[in-house]
């Protein structure tokens, strides 16, 4: 139905946000003129979803991320997702147990209520409400969030806790950060 209704329009698809790769969809447009992707996975994604024509121009979506430098030598960013906010919540429990780690920077979705963050009691944890703060750090944990590609695409390890147990979580950082 969708692509029916703009079957006179030529439309322009702007990837937003992580794509999983089982990725199904209950219809097929047909009428894409071009594709802005992150990254080639997620460009091959969308070929398997759609009838694309020769036509379709794929482009590759350049990260505009500055990030800014901090006097913590070992940090975190946990990039908050509105799905996954209690999950983070434990995560950062047994982050801020882990002596090495210096500050643990917490970057709220900036669309949803930033509520369940506004209890954290730490001093080792920065909760960051400024849209436009974007820390530099060792490693990043996203969920399924565009900055977290953003982050990858600068050279910022980033490990996703979606489907993961809290103790592998923790493994990997442990690891990406050598302590």
């Amino acid at each position: 139905m969708f692509d029916s209704v703009l079957s006179t329009s030529n439309l322009n698809l702007l990837q937003h946000g992580m794509l999983p790769e089982n990725l199904a969809l209950p219809y097929k447009l047909t009428n894409l003129k071009s594709i802005y992707t992150f990254d080639l996975l997620s460009q091959n994604i969308f070929i398997s979803l759609f009838d694309l024509s020769q036509d379709v121009l794929f482009y590759l979506l350049e990260s505009k991320l500055c990030l800014s430098k901090t006097s913590y030598k070992r940090s975190v960013l946990i990039i908050g997702q509105p799905q996954s906010v209690f999950y983070e919540m434990e995560i950062l429990q047994y982050l801020i147990k882990i002596e090495d780690i210096d500050m643990i920077f917490i970057k709220p979705h900036p669309l949803y209520s930033m509520e369940a963050y506004k209890n954290i009691k730490s001093p080792k944890v920065s909760v960051i409400y400024d849209k436009l703060y974007f820390p530099e750090v060792m490693v990043a944990l996203n969920f399924e969030s565009t900055l977290g590609l953003e982050y990858q695409k600068i050279g910022i390890p980033v490990i996703s806790i979606k489907d993961k147990r809290k103790s592998n979580v923790l493994l990997e950082v442990i690891e990406a950060m050598k302590l």
